[in-house]
């Protein structure tokens, strides 16, 4: 059997989403009626959704590390790589520059932080700039285990190619150790994800308490300056994700948007209520291979997209900026 054949059998059975989404769905719309009735007391629950979170983050590492590494050893040319890492920068540039934008005009025009004027802190000092060198050398990890340890996804991301270019390298004078380390890598990426099964399997309780934490949170900060920062990030998000979204999705890729969502909804609600882009990996791979994305892609990118192509977090630091700035009354 190849290994190809193999690896799409262990995946069928590792990982099935079943009605789980729609019971995460569920989940979401209950917390969210919960937290808005109850109020702070539902913080005591807040610790079922921490124990989601850190059931998610606890299989990223390995999950980013080896999906990436089987991926480059079992891709035959390398320039199809290039081919989608060149797409991927293309999207993230544009799309993080247009994110930022939006968050910048919003603030601007709506000014979150008027009306509430802070005196500097005591003995404040601007940060020290990060060079260029100090970012290249963050990217370098100093030990095979602590990227792991903390979570560095960047880090992972770069052992992980260092390892898949070493195996496809070794497979040139050694065909069979090659396929000897993909086979282990494939395998060890049906454990990987049988371990998500199990973490989905508690998804709705982790989503309901984190969607009720957060609706009770909010609430009692709506009527403060945060409360306004806040509520600035979210129009910033709907315009992408209504606006810029949809014009890419029908306009580029010749997609209807409402059947994309619907397909997808299962990481949205994820992302929504973990508030991780890395949390919610395992199931944003899960979803793309239900549609339709080529395995090679989806292990590829995705693991890198949720480190770097965040584009909330591109909208909210503008609006962080504009918000301090307006609240200590810097012109």
């Amino acid at each position: 059997m190849s290994v190809s054949g193999s690896r799409e059998r262990a995946f069928e059975l590792a990982l099935r989403l079943g009605k789980r989404p729609l019971a995460m769905l569920g989940a979401c719309l209950i917390g969210i009626v919960v937290g808005w009735i109850v109020g702070q007391p539902v913080s005591n629950i807040k610790f079922l959704g921490d124990i989601f979170i850190s059931l998610l983050k606890f299989i990223v590492g390995p999950l980013v590390f080896v999906s990436i590494a089987w991926s480059i050893t079992r891709c035959k040319v390398y320039a199809r790589l290039g081919k989608i890492f060149g797409g991927f920068f293309i999207y993230w540039l544009i799309m993080g520059t247009i994110a930022a934008t939006t968050g910048y005009v919003m603030a601007s025009i709506l000014r979150p932080g008027v009306g509430l004027r802070l005196p500097p802190p005591p003995g404040w000092t601007a940060p020290k700039p990060v060079s260029a060198v100090d970012v290249l050398l963050g990217l370098i990890p100093r030990n095979p285990l602590k990227p792991f340890l903390e979570l560095n996804i960047l880090q992972i991301i770069v052992m992980a190619i260092l390892t898949g270019f070493a195996i496809s390298l070794i497979g040139k004078f050694s065909p069979e150790t090659k396929e000897f380390l993909e086979r282990i890598l494939e395998a060890t990426l049906a454990v990987i994800y049988k371990i998500v099964d199990f973490i989905l399997w508690y998804a709705p309780i982790g989503v309901f308490a984190l969607m009720a934490n957060l609706v009770a949170t909010v609430g009692a900060m709506g009527l403060t300056a945060v409360g306004s920062m806040i509520i600035v990030q979210w129009i910033s998000y709907a315009i992408i994700l209504l606006v810029y979204h949809p014009i890419v999705l029908a306009g580029v890729l010749r997609l209807n948007p409402l059947q994309y969502w619907r397909k997808i909804y299962p990481a949205m609600v994820t992302a929504f209520s973990t508030c991780s882009s890395s949390g919610t990996l395992p199931v944003t791979m899960r979803v793309t291979r239900e549609l339709g994305v080529p395995d090679d892609a989806a292990d590829l990118i995705l693991p890198l997209a949720a480190t770097v192509n965040m584009q909330a977090v591109a909208a909210e630091m503008p609006i962080y900026a504009v918000w301090v700035t307006q609240m200590y009354g810097v012109p």
